[in-house]
């Protein structure tokens, strides 16, 4: 438990002082979180700070709190160079003893208690050739105390040295408290740390085993990266745990290797979402993303220790913008989209972007508070972990069952193929005998069917430029306003739609129909439908009204899909009354599990009748005879859709009258 931080004030005398002698701190530590007597360019001899008479400093600065960053009075000094820093703490008189708990200063440090030595973390000097900095975390534990009049006295003296970081001096928290107090929560903080890495050891091969024997799941590989290096990172903050196995490792190394695992860290994010979430990824912002994160990574791996340290804060900016990506866009396309299991990775990556707020604003001497991203990472593993094995449940769950429908399949093979096979036999010499008969007239439907769709291309053709003539004769302005010039044009458009159905039916049915698929948006498409048709609605006074709930673009050959709406338009055009309205509308669907468009045309006629709802695409399908035109409309309908990879379907929901409903995909893949 630690303690609010205390301020401390100045004494008579310019003497910097914590005063803790009223407080019983038998339970807790105390951060020395106040200002301290700091002297530039110099190392003072400890001694002289056990009198009242101490030296003027250059600065009185608050900790902890870098030296080339502003002080409360303003001062600020170079990154590189020296320096003292004194505080007198007062505690109360008693026959505890007490320790510091110090994690490296910036770069290299040595303290002094009561003019005594406690503790070095590298070696500091006033030269950058005799200096040798490190970063690691002591417990101090302090001489036998001084005692004033009312209370016990401790002269604490720090000489700090920084010739590598780009920030120098006292940058993190220093905690003072009772011995036992002190080395029991660095007790309890080793064994969270080994039990944290130790969670995180088994996450990486669990999951690493899981991609050797499935080199597909890629989810995996990224997902056990991800925990490899927050490992990493783990092990070189907080306690720094890896002096426990490599005591000899070098300042500048362990900098590197955590300054390139915290940045790898979100690397491995990046892909891990890209690979299970793809279609929520955009390409583009993810390789951008991608390749400015490899740039961190290799600026950090080349350019010198204050170089890089020094360009922190863009790093941060960086990460802040993948997280930004990760949590709007992407989380974002998988809420609407409804992939399974997204509220487990919404639960996982926020407290991940909490304790890298925390992190970052630690990093820049903003708040002093303690490094948490690897609890918000320790939570993001669990809940991960539990959305990849969620996601292998189902694909286990799947297979047994399909393994199941061909283990039945198989027990009943054997009987049915010996059936089968004496059934074979019987009919082998019937087939035989139909064989010849069936050749026969096989040969003479051809013939008699090459002969139809010749005299139907014919005929076709040969009706196309009358029609035609007729339509521009009834559109002419001075024929216009008469009755029966307008009904003899509207009879026309629908003889030539009739004529254009029965010529595409027969070209899309012998597979010479070309289609070119391409992206593009429905819009323009609609609003030329509606238009080819307005003539034909004028007759029945009949308006259209055009809804649009969404900008998505489709895949789709732009002249069939405009013949198909205009058929859908007529259609309803034909079955609905005297002033009704015709209402288009396109919205988001879903085909196949995937994104896609849906096109709607609905109209307040009579309906189907439940008679021919199965057969309603079906050629010469009608409500009133069988060879009525709309039959055809259908089908031609049916195959134009079919071939842009898309379905079409009445929609038996509505029951205002008819609605077709057309869904296209969004891509046009092979």
């Amino acid at each position: 438990m630690v303690l609010p931080v205390l301020t401390g004030a100045k004494q008579p005398g310019n003497l910097p002082g914590l005063h803790i002698s009223q407080h019983d701190i038998k339970d807790e530590s105390l951060r020395l979180n106040t200002q301290w007597a700091f002297y530039w360019q110099t190392f003072h001899n400890p001694e002289i700070f056990e009198n009242d008479s101490i030296p003027k400093p250059d600065d009185y600065s608050n900790a902890p709190c870098p030296w080339n960053m502003k002080s409360e009075n303003g001062r600020q000094f170079p990154r590189f160079g020296y320096g003292t820093y004194f505080l007198r703490v007062y505690v109360p008189q008693s026959k505890h003893s007490y320790s510091l708990k110090i994690r490296g200063l910036s770069s290299a440090s040595t303290c002094y208690v009561n003019g005594e030595k406690v503790a070095q973390i590298g070696s500091p000097a006033d030269n950058p050739q005799d200096a040798r900095p490190d970063y690691n975390m002591v417990i101090a534990e302090l001489p036998a105390h001084e005692k004033s009049d009312s209370s016990a006295v401790y002269n604490i003296v720090f000489h700090v040295s920084n010739y590598s970081h780009h920030l120098g001096g006292m940058w993190d928290i220093i905690e003072f408290g009772r011995r036992e107090t002190i080395s029991e929560n660095y007790h309890k903080s080793i064994f969270w740390e080994m039990l944290v890495a130790g969670v995180f050891i088994m996450m990486i091969a669990y999951h690493l085993i899981i991609f050797v024997l499935n080199p597909s799941g890629k989810p995996y590989l990224w997902f056990a990266m991800f925990v490899f290096f927050l490992l990493i990172r783990t092990l070189l903050t907080e306690e720094v745990f890896i002096k426990f196995a490599f005591p000899d490792i070098s300042y500048g190394l362990m900098f590197r290797i955590s300054y390139i695992a915290t940045f790898s860290i979100v690397i491995c994010l990046l892909g891990f979402f890209n690979s299970i979430l793809p279609s929520e990824n955009n390409k583009f912002a993810f390789r951008i993303l991608m390749g400015l994160m490899a740039g961190v990574v290799i600026t950090i791996l080349l350019a010198p220790m204050h170089v890089y340290t020094s360009m922190n804060l863009l790093f941060l900016i960086l990460t802040g913008m993948v997280f930004l990506y990760l949590i709007f866009h992407v989380m974002g396309m998988a809420i609407v989209h409804r992939k399974r299991g997204v509220w487990i990775l919404l639960l996982a990556i926020i407290p991940g972007f909490v304790g890298f707020v925390n992190d970052a604003m630690y990093s820049l001497e903003i708040i002093h508070t303690a490094y948490i991203a690897h609890i918000g990472s320790l939570i993001f593993v669990v809940f991960q972990s539990w959305y990849l094995a969620r996601e292998f449940v189902f694909v286990y769950r799947d297979n047994y069952r399909l393994a199941k429908q061909l283990q039945d399949v198989n027990e009943n093979l054997e009987t049915l193929v010996k059936d089968r096979t004496h059934a074979l036999v019987d009919k082998q010499a019937e087939l035989e005998k139909e064989k010849r008969i069936l050749s026969d007239i096989n040969e003479d439907l051809k013939n008699a069917q090459a002969f139809q769709k010749k005299a139907s291309r014919m005929i076709v053709h040969d009706l196309k430029g009358p029609l035609g003539m007729i339509i521009q004769i009834t559109s002419e302005p001075e024929v216009k306003d008469n009755e029966l010039m307008l009904m003899i044009g509207q009879s026309a458009m629908q003889m030539q739609q009739l004529v254009l159905n029965l010529l595409d039916v027969s070209r899309m049915e012998s597979k010479q129909f070309r289609i070119e698929l391409k992206q593009r948006t429905v819009e323009p498409v609609v609003n030329f439908a509606i238009s080819a048709s307005q003539r034909l609605a004028e007759g029945k006074n009949i308006s259209f009204r055009f809804e649009k709930h969404t900008d998505l673009p489709a895949c789709f050959d732009e002249q069939l899909l405009k013949r198909m709406i205009c058929n859908l338009l007529n259609n309803s055009i034909k079955y609905s009354d005297e002033g009704d309205t015709v209402v288009v509308s396109i919205d988001n669907a879903e085909l196949h599990d995937m994104p896609a468009l849906l096109i709607s045309v609905s109209d307040h006629g009579p309906g189907v009748s439940d008679d021919i709802k199965n057969v309603l695409f079906n050629m010469g399908t009608s409500e009133r005879s069988p060879w009525e035109s709309h039959g055809l409309g259908l089908h031609f309908c049916k195959l134009a859709v079919d071939a842009m990879n898309g379905v079409i379907y009445l929609d038996t929901d509505y029951t205002g009258g008819a609605r077709f409903n057309v869904v296209l995909p969004l891509t046009c893949d092979d």
